[in-house]
Formats: structure tokens, C-alpha cells, sequence
């Protein structure tokens, strides 16, 4: 099985910071049997991420997407995901009282921009994150992949 590692995040094309995510990642994935044959970096920019993102998905049978530890004004990735998959994002209320939750332990108030993980492409699934505020997002893209290849397997 073929994977691809797409990281996105201007701090990550500009080389401010190193991508230690996608390392970790592949050597998880490679753990797992995943060939890792693509990483590829995108910055925080709408059209870029929706040229990578089907790419990716039709090079290889599984793609994994890494960004930052907490949402900022410029993630874009779930408005990206939507746009590949031709959805609308949605909010998952069980994601939103999760976040919630977390900010009420704490006694402090939640940014209105915590509101963005709870939002996801319809038709996706949820990859619950009981550690943090960020859950993880399963879509399948539907792109071909190239000749004598089976579809996509998700990972």
C-alpha cells in the first residue's frame, strides 16, 4: 500500500519551523506496511491545498494531513477538504461540546476560532481527539488512481 504525508502550514514552506510531524507520521504509517513514497509541504493558502490535496489522493491509497496544534485565522484545511470533496462543512455538535468541555475544566472562556474543529466536510468522520481540542478528519476524495491500481484504502 502507497501512502503520502501532506503537511500544511506557511511556517513549514518558509522554513521557520522543521516538520518533525510528517517524520513521526511516516515512520508510524511505515510501522503499519505503508509505503511512504510523497511528502509533500503546503502553505496556508486556499487554492494551493486544493490542488495538492486530490493529487495526493491519486498517487497514492491513502493520504495523511498534518497541520498545527490549534486552529488559527489561517487553517483552511477543513474549507480545502469540502471544496476537494464537493460538500459543504458542517458542525459536529458532539466535537463542539467536547471543546467546550475543555475550556470549562480550565474555568476559562472559549475563543469564538475554537469553533472551527467542530466544523467538517459532510460525509466525513470524526477521529476523536479525547487529548486535545483538534480531531482528526477521515474523507475519502474520489480521484483515479493511476492503471492496475485498486481503489484507495484509508489509513
Amino acid at each position: 500500500m502507497r501512502g503520502e504525508i501532506v503537511a500544511i502550514g506557511d511556517e513549514l514552506t518558509t522554513g521557520v519551523r522543521l516538520d518533525t510531524n510528517s517524520q513521526w507520521i511516516a515512520q508510524q504509517l511505515g510501522d503499519l506496511g505503508v509505503d511512504v513514497l510523497y511528502h509533500t509541504a503546503v502553505g496556508d493558502e486556499l487554492q494551493p491545498m486544493q490542488a495538492v490535496l486530490p493529487a495526493a489522493a491519486g498517487r497514492a491509497h491513502g493520504t495523511s494531513c498534518a497541520g498545527g496544534l490549534d486552529p488559527t485565522a489561517d487553517d483552511l484545511t477543513r474549507d480545502a477538504l469540502a471544496a476537494c470533496a464537493g460538500v459543504q462543512l458542517v458542525q459536529d455538535d458532539d466535537v463542539l461540546a467536547h471543546i467546550r468541555s475543555i475550556y470549562s475544566r480550565r474555568r476559562r472562556p472559549m475563543p469564538d476560532r475554537n469553533i472551527v474543529p467542530a466544523m467538517f466536510p459532510a460525509g466525513s468522520q470524526v477521529i476523536p481527539n479525547p487529548h486535545g481540542k483538534a480531531p482528526g478528519i477521515d474523507i475519502n476524495i474520489d480521484v483515479p488512481l493511476p492503471r492496475g491500481d485498486s481503489q484507495p484504502d484509508r489509513f
